[in-house]
């Protein structure tokens, strides 16, 4: 997996270079209904009343020529690893807003599995995206309401409560299709059998060039582990659509290769969507507010909350293989080889659970500072001796994992005290 801990090193320089006109970009989704002139926050997305005047007909286009056609030119066709939560919001066009937008007032993330989509290493993870870009729109002239700019200039901060940070000045116009393909939890292949289907699927998706190729190429890869989920999030092509699809057996893949083309086939010009809102900072406001660092906030809280859930989730699993019972188990299983290590062992476990608990809480706690933040050193990720999402990593997750866990654990517990190098995860 990517190092999500790893990911801001050159975070706030990046923002002072690409922040311009305008502030933040923010995708559609099944869940957001805005329209030009909505105030938003830019970090949870919110969205508030119009505080805003203008001519709707007013805009300046960045407009590409119309074409009836769908045309290659200005399609896109990307096949991804799934590493990260982010990923997965951005595969299930999902908002994190509902788990940030109250953190403010001390609320701590919400983890519901929502999804059944969650990354472990007993899976296999590829994303397909085929888009257009279609140019943006901006509105022009536009003036705060007489009431709301009284109120801007007498309390900037009440102003920013009712209106929220930002306005949403434009848009962009596209269309696409998003396909997220995960295999079952279930399979009873290795790990490293598991990546090696992983990077054959991926390469075969690269070059075949078709959204229906690359998700045939990929499926005829990974069915092998087992079953296929397929989600996919489609605009542009009729209405805004969400499905999931379980492929189970080879006449499956090809069976539903050609609801996958037609997904393409129905994408012309004339169903282009408003794909992104841009915002911008209000006309004439003179407040407390800085979209540079907004912006990083908000790619703050995106790594904090993926952080979380894969926190969290691990937290789950791991429960679940321990349970009631766990140290009956261990005893009754550990071979002559590893009897003297099974308490040891078990008391490893436990402590591999509060270490976790832990890391939630200096995740929570990171997000809860970064809310209220007025300076960017109070905005950060954890550093990895606060949270070494890595030793997560070394934990692979598949049907055999209660027996691989507790032979790897009862071997590094070995070699420590032998003072020899502790052993890696899987060999």
């Amino acid at each position: 997996m990517k190092m999500s801990t790893q990911k801001l090193s050159v975070l706030f320089v990046g923002l002072v270079l690409s922040v311009t006109a305008q502030a933040a970009i923010i995708p559609i989704n099944t869940l957001t209904e805005m329209a030009v002139g909505d105030g938003v926050d830019p970090v949870t997305g919110a969205r508030f009343n119009p505080c805003v005047e203008f001519d709707p007909k007013d805009v300046s286009s960045e407009d590409f020529t119309n074409s009836d056609d769908f045309s290659s030119v200005r399609t896109k066709l990307d096949v991804e690893e799934i590493t990260t939560h982010e990923d997965l919001d951005r595969y299930m066009s999902a908002s994190i807003s509902g788990s940030v937008s109250y953190y403010g007032s001390g609320g701590n993330f919400s983890y519901s599995q929502k999804d059944q989509y969650t990354l472990h290493s007993d899976q296999a993870s590829l994303g397909i995206t085929l888009s257009a870009d279609y140019g943006r729109w901006y509105l022009n002239n536009v003036k705060l309401k007489p009431a709301m700019a009284k109120l801007a200039k007498n309390d900037p901060d009440k102003f920013y409560k009712l209106c929220g940070k930002e306005y949403v000045a434009g848009y962009s116009q596209g269309q696409g299709v998003r396909m997220l393909m995960m295999t079952s939890q279930n399979s009873t292949y290795t790990y490293h059998e598991i990546q090696a289907s992983l990077h054959a699927a991926y390469n075969g998706g690269v070059t075949s060039g078709s959204l229906d190729a690359s998700y045939s190429s990929i499926a005829s890869q990974l069915i092998k582990n087992g079953m296929l989920t397929i989600h996919y999030f489609s605009y542009g092509s009729g209405p805004m659509s969400t499905t999931d699809v379980l492929i189970s057996n080879k006449a499956d893949v090809e069976a539903y290769r050609t609801t996958v083309a037609n997904l393409a086939k129905a994408m012309t010009t004339k169903q282009a969507v408003k794909s992104q809102y841009i915002t911008r900072t209000y006309p004439g406001v003179v407040g407390n507010y800085d979209p540079i660092f907004a912006e990083n906030q908000r790619q703050v809280f995106d790594i904090l909350y993926s952080d979380y859930r894969q926190l969290a989730d691990t937290q789950l699993r791991l429960g679940a293989t321990m349970g009631k019972d766990f140290a009956n188990f261990a005893n009754q299983d550990c071979t002559q080889d590893y009897q003297q290590y099974c308490v040891e062992y078990v008391d490893s476990l436990n402590k591999l659970a509060g270490d976790i608990q832990k890391s939630i809480a200096i995740v929570d706690k990171l997000a809860k500072q970064c809310a209220v933040a007025k300076v960017i050193s109070d905005c950060r990720i954890p550093t990895v001796q606060e949270v070494n999402l890595g030793e997560l990593n070394k934990v692979q997750w598949p049907m055999q994992f209660r027996y691989a866990l507790y032979l790897q654990m009862l071997k590094d517990i070995r070699d420590r005290h032998n003072n020899q190098t502790p052993g890696d995860f899987g060999n």
